[in-house]
């Protein structure tokens, strides 16, 4: 039986998808690395493109008006492998970002509920030892259960290469937005920084 192209290869379906929304606007073209069951493509930007090109959107790495040279922001995408072979849309990140938050910094709040779900820490203790995270509705999951999830929200939950088609659209209306109102996102008023 011939599996779909995003299963046999989840790395090479998602840079198929995202290389070309990202490595025009400065990214490097995604780095595939594997461990477990995931998947993790990291398309990296230096941190003076991202600046530059789409304002708010960058998260300072240092302190002071420069970024310096070494600096770069990492958008992260992670493809979840299940045991059966299935595979699924785990995470979808700049820096710390999940694209839900990305596309509400950029006053698409009409599109933020698509990525709920994406931006899950890698590393459960990321969280913090008391924390809990609220997945989905009224459910708490303590820190140690993050493994145990499974794809959530509405990408995860889609076959892989339609969710890998719809965050590359999604990831497109945040970076065409913050290429157009290039200010920086935490005034509460966007559009005008002020």
């Amino acid at each position: 039986m011939d599996l779909p192209a995003a299963l046999a290869d989840p790395g090479a379906a998602v840079r198929r998808v995202l290389d070309p929304v990202l490595v025009p606007r400065g990214f490097a073209a995604g780095q595939v690395g594997r461990s477990g069951r995931e998947v993790e493509i990291t398309f990296c930007a230096p941190a003076r493109v991202i600046r530059d090109r789409f304002g708010g959107l960058a998260v300072r790495a240092a302190d002071g008006p420069e970024p310096e040279p070494w600096e770069c922001h990492d958008l992260v995408v992670v493809v979840g492998l299940e045991a059966d072979g299935a595979a699924y849309l785990d995470q979808v990140r700049l820096d710390s970002q999940g694209l839900d938050r990305l596309l509400r910094s950029v006053d698409r709040d009409d599109l933020a509920p698509e990525a709920v779900g994406l931006d899950r820490p890698r590393d459960p203790g990321d969280l913090g030892p008391s924390a809990s995270v609220l997945v989905s509705g009224a459910v708490d999951y303590e820190p140690r259960d993050l493994d145990a999830i499974g794809p959530v929200g509405p990408l995860g939950r889609l076959p892989l290469d339609a969710a890998l088609a719809r965050a590359a659209e999604l990831l497109d209306v945040v970076l065409g937005e913050a290429e157009r109102h290039p200010v920086w996102w935490d005034s509460a008023d966007p559009w005008t920084g002020g």
